[in-house]
C-alpha cells in the first residue's frame, strides 16, 4: 500500500471505530420498546366491534390481565367467537391461542384447535362449532418455549 492510501485507510478505520458504536446505541434508543407496535387490520378484529357479546369477564385468566368476551360473530363470519383484549403485554415469544373441549393437563391435548396467533392488541377469534355444545377451554401456548402459559374455561 502506498503512503496516501495508508493515510486514508487509517482515517477511515478510526472514523468507523468511533462512529459505529455511537450509531448502534442511537439506533437502539430510537427504536423504543416495541410494545403496541402490532396494529391489526379492522377486518381482522383489531378495531371496531366483531362480536354481539353474550358475556364478558375481565378476570377469567389466572395471573394475566386479559378481558374475555364471548358471543356471536358479526359481519361476514357467522358462528361463535371470542374477543380477547390484553391489558398489558404477555412478554413471551410466539404465543398461540388454542381451544379444546378438555382442560390441558400439562400439555396441549390432541384435540386442541388452533385459533390463531396472539398479539398485544384486542383481537377476535372464531370458535369451532363444537363450542355450541361444549364450552371448552382456551389455552395460551408459547411455541418458542414449548409450554402452556395459561388456560381459561369458557363456561359461563
Amino acid at each position: 500500500m502506498i503512503r496516501p492510501l495508508r493515510s486514508r485507510h487509517r482515517v477511515m478505520v478510526f472514523s468507523l471505530a468511533v462512529c459505529l458504536p455511537i450509531l448502534f446505541w442511537a439506533g437502539l434508543l430510537a427504536r423504543g420498546s416495541g410494545a403496541g407496535a402490532v396494529r391489526l387490520d379492522p377486518a381482522l378484529g383489531g378495531a371496531g366491534a366483531c362480536l354481539a357479546v353474550s358475556w364478558e369477564d375481565p378476570d377469567r385468566w389466572p395471573g394475566l390481565a386479559i378481558t374475555t368476551r364471548v358471543g356471536r360473530q358479526v359481519g361476514d363470519l357467522e358462528g361463535p367467537g371470542c374477543e380477547l383484549e390484553p391489558r398489558r403485554s404477555l412478554e413471551h415469544p410466539d404465543v398461540l391461542l388454542y381451544w379444546s373441549a378438555v382442560p390441558p393437563a400439562g400439555a396441549l391435548s390432541e384435540d386442541a384447535f388452533l385459533l390463531g396467533g396472539w398479539g398485544d392488541a384486542r383481537r377476535c377469534f372464531p370458535l369451532p362449532a363444537e363450542f355450541e355444545t361444549t364450552p371448552g377451554h382456551l389455552t395460551l401456548f408459547s411455541l418458542a418455549h414449548g409450554q402452556i402459559l395459561a388456560s381459561a374455561s369458557l363456561e359461563r
